[in-house]
């Protein structure tokens, strides 16, 4: 990137802006939180926005009983001056009406041993000079003595007796029953709230309903008020001197657009300095990857751009991710089908043409793994192709599949570490990167030593003086090169604590068990669907089209859930094993440059 420096009298700014946009290629530094008054507010309507819109976007009524008659009130609703105040308003109303409705139940079940009665009752009662007074005493302690001493109307009687005492005003009860506080309503007051309140929740979602049938203008709005900010901003990132009357604006853009920037730069009445941005300026972040690296920058996308001095890992994930992609799936049959879905996309939907690279190397993916085991649509090609007992016993077992998945992860891990190592040499010196070095060459160490005690001897990897050299310079280096200080007891120390990693760098190892998982479930469940489809062959007349209905049903439904796994659980060995290992940090900028819309 390369950064530059503007000054201009501040009349000439918004124009200069203006103009500027033109290039579509000069990100200008904005201000990291609200610079006034005005952004701030600006800010916050976004953010409501924003929200309205997510929540909007999950909201479904579709099930709800009341359905109908929410539909007849959206259809009669107005439109709310203000979609996004509607939204909120209606939302807490819709939170505390469902919170009384709960109350309101509570209140009903409480209040319903008592039966039916009204506020009117019980002011009659006490007109005649009588308190009523409620009781409960477990079944067997009652005594129905009391009804001589006192007036008692028993409301029910199983477990706990339920009664009623009508005592003079002001008269004492000496009865060994508890004395239960009266309803504050009762059950019919309180089913006559419910339904109260359940009509105006059911008014509430239907204006809520309409609501959702404003996405679209809502989402309009969202984009002109995020195109009204960015050009404030941009605007109110200048410094200011000279009592207001210049301006200094500071903006990054690609290094190779120099020149053209540069003339453009030179008609316009302004002065500016170009040169070298560093990490120090925190420039924006653009990645230059070939095209098939390039395909995968949405994966890499989803967690961190690199910071601007930082090493894109994306090159280095990639083919990874691509095979796991395929590990996971399990099926080349579903790989065919990725393969030629991506390819329709790519020269169908010229906007979408990146995303339809990355499904086709995924299906490319998808189509190499699973050739290891041999599965096809549910089933095996040796089961389906004549093969001699040589070529069959070329595909994977089960277990054997289980740790080449194993053996696939310690090969990303010992990757891994080998780019921290090249890395922190080329940064900092061949000090920086000999403890990643030695933690790939333990790695490789314990990987072959498990494989040699697993075989019980049956296998013999390494040497004596093979095993001892990776042993002994994998201690070397995590012991005296974890820290650079230059006082050893410190840099012992230090490497004597880092050798507790050997608990995660376990834990990273049995993550990659679930590239065999996923693979395994994928192909037994198309193996079910296609048991179930050709059972139904049998039946008379319609049973072969009922198998190719359960085929087509089952397999899409398979190759949609094999998909999502694959794509989320690759996505976190990546994120989380791989770029732990190698030492990513992350939080670069991404480039945004001005341009007009």
């Amino acid at each position: 990137m390369t950064k530059y420096s503007f000054i201009l009298l501040s009349g000439d700014r918004d124009g200069f802006l203006d103009r500027l946009s033109s290039l579509g290629v000069m990100d200008i530094t904005r201000s990291s939180k609200a610079v006034d008054e005005s952004s701030a507010l600006m800010l916050d309507r976004i953010s409501r926005y924003r929200n309205v819109m997510k929540k909007l976007g999950k909201l479904s009524f579709a099930n709800d009983p009341d359905f109908p008659e929410m539909e007849k009130i959206a259809s009669k609703c107005e439109e709310p001056a203000d979609c996004i105040s509607a939204f909120e308003e209606t939302e807490a109303r819709i939170g505390s009406l469902t919170e009384a409705i709960r109350n309101c139940e509570k209140e009903m079940q409480a209040a319903s041993i008592w039966g039916e009665y009204t506020k009117e009752d019980i002011d009659r009662i006490g007109a005649l000079g009588y308190d009523v007074r409620f009781f409960r005493i477990p079944a067997g302690r009652y005594d129905e003595n009391w009804e001589n001493e006192y007036i008692i109307q028993i409301i029910e009687k199983k477990e706990n007796v339920w009664f009623v005492v009508l005592s003079p005003k002001g008269g004492e009860i000496s009865l060994p029953a508890k004395e239960i506080q009266p309803p504050a309503a009762s059950v019919n007051e309180l089913k006559a709230e419910a339904e109260r309140l359940h009509g105006e929740l059911t008014e509430q979602k239907g204006r809520m309903l309409f609501l959702k049938g404003r996405e679209e203008s809502i989402g309009a709005s969202y984009r002109e008020e995020l195109y009204r900010l960015d050009q404030y901003l941009a605007r109110k990132s200048a410094g200011t001197a000279a009592e207001d009357h210049i301006s200094v604006l500071e903006g990054f853009a690609p290094a190779e657009k120099r020149s053209d920037i540069e003339a453009f730069l030179d008609t316009q009445d302004v002065y500016y300095l170009a040169e070298e941005a560093t990490a120090e300026d925190n420039p924006p972040v653009q990645l230059k990857n070939n095209w098939f690296a390039r395909a995968f920058e949405p994966i890499g996308s989803l967690y961190l751009l690199p910071r601007y001095d930082e090493l894109d890992l994306t090159p280095f994930f990639a083919p990874f991710y691509m095979l796991f992609f395929g590990l996971c799936v399990g099926d080349l049959g579903y790989g065919l089908i990725l393969l030629a879905a991506g390819i329709a996309i790519h020269f169908k939907m010229p906007k979408m043409a990146n995303i339809g690279t990355l499904v086709a190397l995924l299906g490319v993916g998808s189509i190499i793994m699973p050739m290891l085991s041999g599965t096809v649509f549910g089933a095996k090609l040796y089961d389906i192709l004549p093969m001699s007992d040589k070529l069959r016993g070329m595909f994977l077992t089960d277990m054997q599949l289980f740790w080449f998945s194993l053996i696939f992860g310690i090969v990303q891990l010992v990757f891994a570490r080998i780019i921290a190592g090249v890395y922190a040499t080329v940064k900092q010196g061949w000090q920086a990167g000999l403890s990643n070095f030695g933690w790939a060459a333990f790695t490789l160490w314990a990987a072959l030593a498990f494989t040699e005690w697993n075989s019980k001897g049956a296998i013999e990897i390494m040497s004596p003086a093979l095993s001892y050299s990776l042993l002994g310079f994998a201690g070397v280096c995590i012991l005296f090169f974890s820290s650079l200080s230059k006082n050893i007891f410190k840099r012992i120390g230090k490497g004597i604590t880092s050798v507790y990693d050997v608990t995660g760098l376990l834990g990273d190892v049995l993550s990659y068990i679930r590239l065999f998982g996923l693979g395994m479930s994928g192909g037994i469940l198309g193996m079910v669907f296609n048991a179930m489809a050709f059972q139904l062959s049998g039946i008379p007349y319609v049973g072969w089209v009922l198998t190719v209905l359960l085929l087509l049903i089952g397999h899409s439904l398979t190759i949609f859930i094999a998909c999502l796994g694959a794509f989320v659980h690759p996505m976190r060995l990546t994120f989380v094993e791989f770029y732990k290992n190698v030492g990513f940090t992350g939080g670069g900028r991404p480039y945004r440059p001005l341009e007009k819309r």
